[in-house]
């Protein structure tokens, strides 16, 4: 398991957020880890998926009174 959880964290803070996304929604942690290890770091980054996208938020002003 530390190999595993050595891995992942090797991926970036996205794939953590992916694999806990899953979980969530039903998928075998142990199944979704050990697909989530197969990747290729080096990969991973170089395609631009170690970080999560900023979070989006929108000002909305309320209609005046």
């Amino acid at each position: 398991m530390r190999y595993l959880a050595r891995r992942l964290h090797a991926l970036g803070e996205r794939a953590v957020y992916e694999l806990l996304r899953e979980i969530v929604n039903g998928a075998d942690p142990v199944d979704r880890l050990e697909a989530y290890v197969r990747l290729d770091p080096a990969i991973v980054a170089a395609l631009g998926g170690r970080d999560l996208p900023p979070a989006s938020f929108y000002m909305v002003e309320a209609p005046a009174a």
